[in-house]
């Protein structure tokens, strides 16, 4: 190896992100343990997709596996790029980015600068550390990509998800219910985002926005709407607006 730097289990055993040599290993636990290249071309930079080695990574860094442990994210952090290893074909697809910039979109459409870690839930959803943009995105099972956390200005602040402030994050995790914890590197700190459903949800919310109930008032995201049982009447938390069509309205 040459820097390897993250591992994450899929079908099969560990796989692993070596850096400097711009490949993914695959670790066979057998009577013995067997490595081989599951991805990319050894210390062979490139952004081409294809099956196995005939794809190519520049300075892969993270790496996850979804749930059923068949599918691989890959922080391709020179390319500023995710990509997706399907491990029975070892074919490497392009999921998100491409190009260096901060830009939300679908698929190769957004930007990413420098992306270092990432992690999938439960659910499909896929956080990225977005190294070099200062922030935190999210990516949707449709390849969807948006801004979770950060304002993209470097520093440290903590507040809203949209007004807070990180420096060079490039660790990431998850838990069940939906807390990410980021490893804020440049500020030397740990720092947790906690979903709710207050601000915006109608006092009688039982549901969240994405269709998902509210339990000890966490969403996954911030609820802007009122309950599915009663999607009519009632008012807004904090008196800000009423309830109309199950949206809460700003008055």
């Amino acid at each position: 190896f040459h820097t390897p730097v993250a591992s994450s289990r899929a079908v099969g055993g560990p796989s692993l992100a070596d850096y400097d040599n711009d490949r993914v290993h695959e670790v066979v636990v057998t009577p013995k343990l067997n490595v081989t290249a599951l991805a990319g071309k050894n210390n062979i930079p490139g952004f081409n997709n294809g099956s196995g080695t005939e794809a190519t990574f520049k300075a892969p860094y993270g790496i996850a596996v979804d749930a059923a442990g068949t599918t691989i994210y890959v922080a391709d952090t020179g390319n500023h790029a995710i990509r997706k290893i399907v491990v029975d074909t070892k074919q490497v697809s392009t999921w998100a980015g491409g190009n260096k910039g901060l830009k939300n979109g679908k698929g190769t459409d957004a930007q990413f600068t420098d992306p270092k870690a990432l992690e999938v839930t439960g659910d499909g959803l896929v956080y990225v550390a977005d190294t070099g943009n200062h922030v935190v995105r999210r990516i949707a099972k449709d390849g969807t990509v948006s801004t979770y956390a950060g304002s993209s200005t470097k520093g440290y602040l903590d507040g809203d998800v949209g007004n807070a402030k990180f420096t060079s994050p490039r660790g990431i995790a998850v838990n069940s219910k939906g807390v990410v914890y980021i490893a804020d590197t440049d500020n030397h700190r740990i720092r947790v985002v906690t979903p709710y459903c207050k601000e915006w949800a109608c006092t009688n919310a039982s549901y969240c926005d994405d269709g998902n109930e509210c339990t000890d008032d966490a969403c996954s995201l911030t609820s802007k709407v009122c309950s599915n049982v009663n999607k009519s009447g009632g008012s807004c938390a904090n008196n800000k607006g009423s309830c109309s069509n199950g949206v809460c309205n700003q008055g």
